[in-house]
């Protein structure tokens, strides 16, 4: 069975890049993972797949969004708790909350997935 781990929600930066996808359709989100993403990464490492979470979440947990563009559409989630004992429980109770509600969406159940981009 496959999953969301909590650590998508976790890096050295305590930032996490997101693309902003409200009201589009599901092969125009796939076409921005395969240009934005697959084809950019620097470690050659093959994009699984991709997680939906509606931004409700994020003000909820008190995270900050900011737009970085260009790419178009790309955002940076801040604010992940750091430090103590206690924000790291508090950040992985977070990440934990944040998996719960999202959606994932796997390359391998997509036959598609070779047309975009």
């Amino acid at each position: 069975m496959h999953c969301i781990k909590s650590s998508v929600f976790s890096n050295k930066d305590n930032e996490l890049s997101v693309y902003e996808t409200t009201g589009l359709k599901h092969e125009k989100i796939w076409s921005i993972g395969k240009i934005e993403v697959a084809n950019k990464r620097a470690d050659n490492r093959p994009m699984l797949g991709r997680f939906d979470l509606e931004s409700k979440h994020y003000i909820n947990a008190n995270l900050d969004t900011k737009r970085y563009e260009p790419p178009e559409r790309h955002c940076t989630i801040f604010g992940m708790p750091v430090g103590s004992s206690l924000e790291k429980a508090k950040k992985l109770a977070l990440r934990q909350k944040m998996v719960d509600s999202s959606t994932l969406h796997l390359i391998e159940d997509n036959p598609d997935w070779a047309k975009y981009g």
